[in-house]
């Protein structure tokens, strides 16, 4: 693939991820009301659920992020500096400069930004 193709391609890919997350956005929000008006014994799961919905909504934005850089012809090391989940960019570090050893998913503190 030469290099204008696979720039367009990571622009077009980085529109789809937000329009992706546009929609699980809007989940989000049916969810939140779901955890307001849920009985207190529920409230636990549907918090759970909640936050699982933001951790898919700041994956897809870190990828559209970094699809974006890509896009702009950025090198793989600075475009995978603007993936704030310090999990995510080490995996996708691995799979480009380690492919051999893909490190699995931690779930080390920090990563996410629940609300």
């Amino acid at each position: 693939m030469e290099r204008a193709q696979a720039e367009a391609m990571f622009a077009a890919y980085a529109i789809e991820l937000a329009e992706v997350g546009q929609g699980i956005e809007a989940l989000s929000a049916m969810v939140s009301d779901h955890v307001r008006q849920c009985a207190p014994g529920a409230r636990p799961a549907a918090l759970r659920d909640a936050q699982a919905i933001d951790v898919l909504t700041q994956r897809l934005d870190a990828m559209r992020a970094l699809a974006a850089a890509l896009s702009h012809g950025e090198p793989i090391e600075a475009a995978l500096s603007v993936v704030p989940l310090a999990d995510l960019a080490n995996r996708l570090r691995s799979a480009v400069l380690a492919p051999s050893f893909i490190p699995p998913a931690s779930g080390e503190a920090g990563d996410l930004m629940l609300f």
